[in-house]
């Protein structure tokens, strides 16, 4: 056979693969963006008495397990359910769904699964607490914030959004006392944090905006903003460590410190408050464990620790998002 015949073959073999391929991902895709906007679940079991619950993201599950780490347990889930987080009553826990559009959903027996917009998916859900629509929600899609009605999935109004030269937001937490919002944003293009991967605090913002006022004001350099469930005290995920501080900024401190270089939003959680306001719980990945190029970390253990920076006790060896129970 000659040359010429051999890389006349050879081509179209090649696209003849690449056609397949290409209409597979049109289908693929297709069905992706047609996704139903709405669907609810049965679970079949309720909340466990436990005093921490976590995302399994390996056993697409739930975890529960108390403080001192005994008697984890597993809620299945069809679906990975990311960044979980519980009401201050602890009847709902809300969420997010990477399965189609990341769709938010929450969950009191029945999961309730939406996704109202086209535009990006979702990064975290967190209740607004008003017992007269327990059904409405604070959801983050990186471009904006918005209230929305899940079990309607409807918006209801858009918050805030990112402004020109903003990368996007990066947590969010609501005051229902005071109607004030934190939020945390990255000040930096995309692609020069890809090319980078190196962090300047000049990128990262903790913000507090009062939605009735509209008063928008930088109280912290970092992301993942966390209030106390006394709304006294403030956490949020620095460049060099965890920190904590009053809710008017006062006694600024780092409780859990890493180094500078180990930062990164992808595998350091925003530490979330025990009922009491005296603890907080994450997870975190230590820098070694590392897998590169993927940038994909083996393994993030969770840790407790006292809001004044006591040593961080280990809970469990793996898992991601941990949030207290009332």
């Amino acid at each position: 056979m000659s040359t010429k015949r051999k890389i006349i073959i050879i081509t179209g073999l090649l696209f003849t693969i690449t056609l397949v391929f290409g209409i597979g991902l049109f289908i693929s895709n297709y069905y992706y963006w047609k996704a139903p906007s709405r669907s609810v679940y049965r679970i079949s079991k309720t909340v466990p008495k436990r005093d921490i619950g976590y995302n399994n993201a390996l056993n697409h599950s739930l975890d529960f397990i108390n403080a001192d780490g005994t008697e984890k347990t597993q809620v299945q889930f069809p679906f990975n359910f990311r960044r979980p987080e519980i009401s201050k009553d602890g009847n709902f826990i809300y969420g997010v769904d990477d399965r189609v559009l990341s769709r938010s959903v929450y969950w009191d027996i029945k999961v309730y699964a939406c996704h109202p917009d086209q535009w990006g998916a979702y990064q975290q859900v967190v209740g607004t607490e008003d017992p007269d629509h327990p059904e409405y929600a604070l959801v983050d899609n990186n471009q904006r914030i918005l209230l929305l009605d899940i079990k309607k999935c409807e918006i209801i109004k858009v918050i805030v959004e990112v402004g020109e030269g903003t990368n996007g937001f990066y947590g969010i937490s609501y005051n229902s006392e005071t109607n004030e919002l934190l939020y945390g944003i990255m000040i930096l293009d995309y692609s020069e944090w890809v090319e980078n991967h190196f962090h300047s605090s000049d990128n990262y913002q903790v913000r507090k905006l009062d939605i009735n006022s509209g008063k928008d004001e930088q109280i912290g350099i970092g992301v993942y903003p966390s209030w106390s469930p006394d709304y006294s005290k403030i956490s949020f995920t620095g460049v060099d460590g965890i920190y904590a501080m009053n809710s008017d900024g006062s006694k600024l401190q780092n409780i859990f410190d890493y180094p500078y270089e180990k930062f990164d939003f992808y595998w350091n959680s925003y530490p979330q408050w025990s009922p009491d306001s005296k603890w907080l719980v994450f997870h975190f990945c230590d820098g070694r464990k590392i897998v590169k190029p993927a940038q994909i970390c083996l393994e993030t253990p969770i840790y407790k620790i006292t809001s004044t920076g006591v040593t961080p006790i280990k809970i469990t060896e793996d898992g991601k998002f941990p949030f207290w129970i009332p």
